[in-house]
């Protein structure tokens, strides 16, 4: 399916959407709003359906991180993010996470998402370049 170019502009905007209000925000009610009726997880802690993923945010902390997007890029059905988040630890002290999302749509509606994570501490880089 070749989609058009709003289409890939709605998808990336509601891409961003969701996850700025159901990470950051703990706004739950994005999912009725974003997630298809069947919604297939690919993260190992989460379970498939929208049941799961708000179960799963439910036992986090509010407010959620800070979120920063560095580019959002919508090709066909898919789109994939690239964020920084800014997360406070227990010591006080601020943890940077470098993430990817991707997500598979149905028309405009989320379907499927697939993440990787990794810790963004540049005292232990060898290159001293930020990962994004």
């Amino acid at each position: 399916m070749i989609a058009d170019a709003s289409l890939l502009q709605r998808r990336k905007k509601i891409a961003e959407d969701f996850l700025r209000r159901i990470i950051t925000d703990r706004d739950f009610t994005a999912a009725d709003e974003y997630l298809g009726a069947t919604y297939i997880q690919h993260n190992p802690e989460i379970s498939d359906g929208k049941e799961a993923l708000l179960a799963w945010f439910g036992q986090r902390t509010k407010p959620g991180p800070t979120m920063t997007f560095r580019r959002t890029v919508a090709e066909g059905d898919i789109v994939w993010t690239n964020i920084t988040f800014e997360l406070k630890r227990g010591d006080g002290k601020t943890q940077r996470v470098s993430v990817a999302e991707c997500f598979r749509f149905d028309g405009e509606k989320i379907v499927e998402h697939w993440d990787v994570r990794q810790d963004a501490v540049l005292e232990d880089s060898v290159s001293k370049h930020p990962l994004w």
